[in-house]
């Protein structure tokens, strides 16, 4: 009996943390001739004892001219509660300098830890989409301090701007990989 409770336990927190449902969204663009020059990210709140083991729930893109010169938040790009917690907090929005726009991005990532969180930050690299890209020009981000490792940026070519993104969805614990798209302006 004992050996029975043990396999149930095991198998049940087998699946809630391995077997969680991987999924590609679909693409989400700026409208033509948009770029993106700022984002605000939705996490989960402090999960229990595991104080910096959260992911990020949700995310918002916003479209502007490739001049950078408006941080306009009318023209914006979502997937929209990509997992929906009752306690997530918004973050607060995270703008390119005026006259940059965001030109790469990256992921911390968190997995191989209890919970597998995916993405637990996101940072932007802002400049202007002809700028040299060995010079990042500023990081716009806050720091959530959170578990897991920087990721590999992704950076656009010269000539190009942030535009659109293709979330992995890592269900039930948000948004696992996040691939980023660029445009030519």
């Amino acid at each position: 009996m004992h050996l029975l409770i043990v396999l149930l336990i095991f198998t049940v927190f087998f699946a809630d943390v391995y077997g969680a449902i991987q999924t590609w969204e679909k693409e989400f663009a700026c409208p033509e001739g948009l770029v993106i020059n700022g984002y605000q990210v939705k996490s989960q709140t402090k999960q229990g004892w595991f104080t910096y083991d959260y992911g990020v729930t949700d995310m918002v893109f916003f479209c502007n001219t490739p001049d950078g010169k408006n941080q306009n938040t009318d023209k914006n790009i979502t997937r929209g509660n990509f997992y929906p917690y009752d306690n997530d907090i918004w973050r607060k929005i995270q703008w390119c300098p005026t006259g940059t726009v965001v030109i790469g991005m990256a992921n911390k990532l968190d997995f191989g830890k209890f919970d597998n969180a995916g993405i637990t930050d996101i940072c932007s690299y802002c400049g202007r989409p002809e700028d040299d890209r060995t010079k990042k020009t500023y990081s716009a981000w806050e720091d959530l301090n959170t578990h897991g490792s920087w990721a590999r940026d992704q950076m656009c070519d010269v000539g190009s701007a942030l535009a659109s993104f293709y979330p992995k969805i890592f269900k039930p614990q948000a948004i696992q990989y996040i691939t980023y798209g660029c445009r030519k302006v």
